[in-house]
This record gives structure tokens, C-alpha cells and sequence, in this order.
């Protein structure tokens, strides 16, 4: 195992109250999640992913759960997998780009840099929708314009991400 203390947070920071549901997660489905991260740390490829899948299975609920299991965890590809269950859980959960490109940029400071570029990847794709929806050419100009500064946004986040830190980037 590489990682325990990703499932140990988990079972005990959201879990703090027996039997009681925690962050609208029951005490059950934490230690599902909990064997899961313990899972999606460990050595061999095939259990990561298959803990991968049974995480995004279980869907948006467990979402808290991943965000506080990416704030602990260490190793690389297992903070890989979590910004990407998270990014996928924020998109179908967050309809609105500007939350999302609003926790892009928290992602972002947190050197949280795949996550942030999924998420500014959405809010750009949804800012564009919004953009063709609406009616004044104003407001058409200033969708397109959050658009094109989420896409920049977006690969200033993905090169980050590739050197492993953030060059003085304003978010």
C-alpha cells in the first residue's frame, strides 16, 4: 500500500459522527469510499482502476469525500485519478461556468493544476453555450470573452500541470 492515510481521512474527518450521516454521506457508503482510496493508491494498475471506476460509480454524493481525499493525498497518480473524479463530479453536478471557472481558479491556487484546466475546460464550454443562447450582442461579447479567458486559463493549467508548479500565474 502507498498510501493509507487517504482512507483513514476520509473514514475520520467526514465520518467524525458514529452512525450519524456525514456531509449527506452515510457511514456506509464512507467506508465503501475508504476501501476504495485505499484501493486507488495501491501498487498494482489494475486495482487502481478498478477502484477508479467503483468511485465514479457510486457518483456526485461521494463528492465531498473526494475533495477532502485530494487535499491529503501525496501520491501522483493518485491525486491524478481524484482531480479527475472531481472535475467529472463538478461538471455533472454545476451547471453555471462561472462556479466553475470560480473553482477552477480555487483548484488552481491549491496547485491543483489537472483539475483546474477540466474545470476551466467546462466553464469555457459553457460560457460558449451561453454565448449562442443569448440574444444581445453584448452579452454574446462577453460570454466569448469569459470563454477565451477560460480556454487561456485552461492551458496556462495543463502546463502547469505538465512541470509540476505554476510559474507566477495569475489565476
Amino acid at each position: 500500500m502507498r498510501e493509507w492515510g487517504l482512507a483513514l481521512a476520509v473514514l475520520g474527518i467526514l465520518g467524525a459522527a458514529q452512525g450519524e450521516e456525514a456531509g449527506g454521506v452515510d457511514e456506509a457508503t464512507r467506508r465503501k469510499v475508504a476501501s476504495y482510496l485505499k484501493d486507488l493508491s495501491y501498487e498494482e494498475f489494475t486495482a487502481r482502476d478498478d477502484a477508479e471506476a467503483a468511485l465514479k460509480e457510486l457518483g456526485g454524493t461521494i463528492l465531498p469525500l473526494l475533495e477532502e481525499a485530494l487535499g491529503v493525498a501525496k501520491d501522483a497518480d493518485t491525486r491524478r485519478r481524484l482531480e479527475r473524479l472531481v472535475a467529472e463530479g463538478l461538471r455533472a453536478r454545476e451547471a453555471d461556468p462561472g462556479k466553475l471557472d470560480a473553482r477552477a481558479r480555487q483548484a488552481a491556487g491549491a496547485a491543483h493544476f489537472e483539475l483546474a484546466a477540466r474545470l476551466y475546460e467546462a466553464a469555457g464550454a459553457g460560457y460558449r453555450r451561453q454565448a449562442e443562447a443569448a440574444q444581445e450582442e453584448a452579452a454574446k461579447k462577453a460570454l466569448q470573452s469569459k470563454a477565451e479567458k477560460a480556454t487561456e486559463r485552461q492551458r496556462r493549467a495543463a502546463e502547469a500541470a505538465e512541470k509540476g508548479k505554476a510559474d507566477g500565474v495569475d489565476w
